[in-house]
């Protein structure tokens, strides 16, 4: 791979001569190790397969994530934090900064087709056809492609072959055609850096007092659209932490529907505030909703405990996890919950009250 000036830094920076990635293409959905693949290959240096396992892995540590998108997404903090050689980084943010971002049929178009849409009506019929055959869209379109829009035989027995067989025959028939182009070349891509050059040369003409306004506008605008989020982000809170409180609430009203706590249900209360985050305060205005202070909450606590605790009222086999609605009483396992459900006019094994529902309760 060639070296080249890249414009974003200036002449006499240090990474002023660095690789030219802008003729290269990479989607969001790629994966950071193919880019990985081409920064190494950029550097023309080779390293053991674990070696660029390990890059790869400190990466995805930072990003969460092995997409090439996430990597477009991340500000130059972001990529301070990546833990891998300083001139792997450097190529790397080159790369992601200098490349394109185009589908796979984009990609047919600049090798097939100098960068122009292609004539899918003329192929609609036969992308149907291959389609009943159980190929995806994608491989149907590029078949037919490669082999020039011939007979299904020939598009489904490019299909058939194995995909060394099949990137052979591609690179062949971007020969035979010889309308290939750099991906930097495709018509969506010249229209945008004509966008942008039509853009700048209005903005070239303004005077600096009109560009300090237009700054300022901008800025007020974007200090309402943070306002307007941050508004949206206290209200999203404020109602998760409602719905968090009215669960546990609606737990707790199972726990007291028997008026006595053993130390397993306390256990599992102590651990359910734990996993949701339900603080003191929280846990108070559950009790006041439930008519309880915590006092009388603290008497309800046996801290008895028996192997019995997590048996089915009526079979005596665990789990019991099945809740009665509307008492509230968690006393069935799941076969025995099946029965009553069949029973017309069941009643609660434990106070005697009918039976609307009986659901699955779920212990963290």
């Amino acid at each position: 791979m060639a070296k080249a000036t890249i414009s974003f830094h200036p002449k006499g920076h240090k990474w002023f001569l660095a690789p030219d990635f802008s003729a290269f293409a990479l989607s969001d959905d790629d994966t950071i190790s193919y880019a990985m693949e081409l920064v190494l290959r950029a550097k023309r240096k080779s390293v053991m397969p674990a070696e660029k396992t390990q890059l790869v892995n400190d990466i995805v540590r930072i990003t969460k994530s092995d997409k090439v998108g996430t990597l477009r997404a991340m500000d130059d903090e972001g990529w301070k934090k990546l833990d891998i050689p300083l001139l792997a980084r450097v190529y790397l943010k080159h790369l992601i900064m200098q490349s394109v971002s185009l589908t796979r049929q984009q990609l047919l178009e600049c090798d097939f087709n100098s960068g122009l849409p292609l004539d899918l009506a003329a192929m609609q019929t036969k992308i149907t056809q291959i389609l009943a055959l159980g190929f995806a869209r994608d491989e149907a379109l590029d078949a037919l492609v490669v082999t020039g829009n011939q007979q299904i035989e020939m598009a489904a027995q490019y299909l058939l072959t194995d995909s060394q067989t099949r990137a052979m025959e591609r690179e062949r028939a971007k020969k035979r055609f010889n309308k290939s182009v750099p991906p930097n070349r495709h018509h969506t891509i010249i229209e945008q850096l004509t966008s942008d050059k039509v853009e700048l040369a209005k903005w070239v003409k303004v005077s600096d007092s009109d560009l300090k306004k237009e700054v300022n506008i901008v800025m007020k605008q974007l200090q309402s659209s943070r306002d307007i989020t941050a508004d949206l982000v206290k209200k999203r809170d404020y109602v998760a932490k409602e719905n968090a409180i009215l669960l546990y609430t609606e737990y707790l009203r199972g726990i007291i529907s028997d008026p006595r706590i053993n130390a397993t249900e306390v256990q599992r209360i102590d651990a359910y505030r734990e996993q949701r985050n339900i603080s003191e305060d929280d846990h108070k205005k559950a009790l006041e909703t439930l008519k309880l202070d915590e006092e009388r909450f603290d008497k309800m606590k046996t801290f008895e405990e028996t192997q019995q605790s997590d048996e089915c009222l009526v079979c005596y086999e665990p789990p019991r996890d099945h809740m009665i609605i509307p008492c509230h009483h968690v006393c069935l396992c799941g076969d025995c919950a099946a029965e009553y459900k069949e029973q017309e006019d069941g009643k609660c094994p434990l106070c005697d009250s009918g039976i609307e529902d009986i659901r699955q309760i779920y212990y963290f």
